[in-house]
């Protein structure tokens, strides 16, 4: 597997707040997914979401995203197994990149681009991070 460099953070964050951040911002994102189905399904999709498969893939997401950032923080917490939760996401953010571009073009324009960034960002983000935590 590709071996990252350390990532440099410049400022005054550490490593483990930019970690805390992203573990705080996946737990909300996937409370989000989990409380709100079709809303989310509406920003990421561009439709209502209303069929009933849609909104339990939205709550199952969701689920996973909350579950990754509980466990980041936890792992914080007890300072153990950080790196393996950063690489854990970065692996999700990366495969959600690639259902992305595999329904691209049925995507509509403005939310394609945006969540492939960020599907992108966030796993280099993480994967970039995670050898800070060896």
């Amino acid at each position: 597997m590709y071996e990252f460099e350390p990532l440099q953070i410049p400022g005054d964050v550490d490593e483990a707040e930019l970690a805390t951040l992203l573990g705080v911002a996946r737990i909300g994102v996937g409370a989000a997914m989990f409380l709100a189905p079709r809303r989310t399904a509406r920003l990421w999709l561009g439709h209502e979401g209303s069929a009933t498969v849609t909104t339990m893939t939205m709550r199952s997401l969701g689920g996973r995203d909350a579950a990754l950032g509980i466990g980041l923080l936890m792992a914080l917490q007890h300072d153990v197994g950080v790196r393996g939760w950063l690489e854990a996401g970065a692996m999700c953010d990366a495969v959600d990149g690639v259902a992305t571009l595999l329904s691209y073009r049925r995507l509509p324009r403005v939310r394609r681009i945006a969540f492939l960034a960020a599907c992108v960002g966030g796993a280099v983000l993480q994967a970039r991070l995670a050898p800070s935590f060896d």
